[in-house]
């Protein structure tokens, strides 16, 4: 979800990050960030996730909008698996 707001004369824009489990299972992390994209969450959000439900090694899902190679990487390091689509 993002959504904008004005502060006096300056936008300001707000982002929830989320996290789902399988079968629609209800948010197991969120994240309100102020940052316009999600290229920056992918691996903070997956490590949430993962140390939520204890798992040593997680396979995640996201869309394209996370895609940043350095953040794939840091999931790799940490034993997170990723698939999304290419920007």
């Amino acid at each position: 979800m993002l959504a904008w707001f004005f502060v006096g004369p300056d936008p300001c824009c707000v982002k929830l990050q989320d996290c789902y489990g399988p079968r629609a299972l209800p948010v197991i992390t969120h994240e309100v960030t102020n940052s316009g994209s999600d290229w920056a969450q992918l691996a903070n959000m997956t490590k949430q996730a993962r140390t939520v439900l204890q798992m040593h090694t997680l396979e995640a899902i996201a869309d394209r909008g996370y895609f940043s190679s350095p953040e794939i990487l840091a999931c790799h390091e940490a034993g997170i698996t990723v698939t999304l689509p290419n920007r």
